[in-house]
């Protein structure tokens, strides 16, 4: 159950950080203020892929998958799941924001993260 925990907490937050630095980052007096303001909202945001990856992350390892394979394909689960908030600005008119596909990132970057922090806390020493 270590596994959820990992993936809720790194997940978002490492997500949040990738997200910045694609975006170029933050310019100016007020950067640790916008930083520490958007945390909160970066944090609910990521937990709807964060717990898809998980979930799927789980099932992986209930398949037998082995620790890199099962790196991939929850990566690969983490980028999918980062569009499900795109869908809607996909049909847009005028989107909210730009479609890029290394968008994705933010959310396959945490994945692996969170999969390989969640195996090393769950074996046995």
């Amino acid at each position: 159950m270590i596994r959820f925990a990992v993936f809720a907490v790194i997940g978002p937050l490492t997500g949040y950080l990738v997200f910045i630095g694609l975006a170029g980052g933050f310019k100016g007096d007020a950067a640790g203020v916008a930083f520490g303001m958007l945390l909160p909202v970066a944090w609910i945001a990521g937990l709807a892929p964060a717990s898809i990856t998980a979930a799927l992350d789980k099932v992986f390892e209930r398949l037998g998958s082995r620790s890199v394979q099962r790196y991939l394909l929850t990566g690969i689960v983490g980028y999918a799941s980062v569009y499900l908030f795109m869908v809607e600005n996909y049909f847009e008119i005028e989107p909210l924001f730009p479609f890029r596909y290394d968008w994705g990132l933010i959310g396959a970057i945490p994945a692996v993260i969170c999969s390989f922090v969640a195996e090393k806390l769950e074996i046995p020493v």
